[in-house]
């Protein structure tokens, strides 16, 4: 199983995050469905598991956990940005104008489960622009958000 550690640069920027946040250890680390004694390992820059490493980051709203990790102490060669894996997927549908405020739900969760994503809806009319952060334009593209 793969561990990892706070660098002391990244113990200062999680404790900024959790400073601005003002979220007690018992908030955050529900927030990450981790216990407390593993948030306080953390914490103190002590290995957890990668699992718990990343939830914690995320929970607290840092996506780039990466710069976080003291990778030499790790053992494991920092990941390049060119090593970064990515995803797409495509979903299509015809739906009634009655469940477009349910669709604009979707969309923005599915914008903040995913942090640092591009979603674009095409519509053959262009009747349908989601809620969040409309354009006029025949595309709808939501930017990635910067959560870091």
């Amino acid at each position: 199983m793969t561990s990892y550690r706070l660098s002391n640069e990244g113990k200062v920027e999680i404790k900024q995050a959790q400073a601005k946040s003002r979220w007690t250890r018992e908030f955050w680390s529900s927030k990450a469905y981790v216990s407390v004694s593993t948030l306080r390992r953390f914490l103190s820059g002590n290995p957890v598991s990668s699992e718990n490493f990343i939830a914690l980051c995320e929970a607290i709203g840092i996506e780039d956990w990466q710069s976080l990790v003291d990778w030499e102490s790790s053992g494991i060669e920092a990941p390049s940005t060119s090593q970064a894996r990515r995803s797409s997927f495509i979903v299509s549908g015809t739906f009634d104008d009655d469940k477009r405020m349910e669709i604009e739900a979707l969309l923005k969760h599915l914008k903040t489960l995913l942090g640092s994503c591009n979603i674009t809806v095409h519509s053959e009319d262009n009747a349908f622009a989601p809620a969040p952060e409309p354009e006029t334009e025949e595309q709808e593209s939501l930017p990635p958000s910067d959560a870091a």
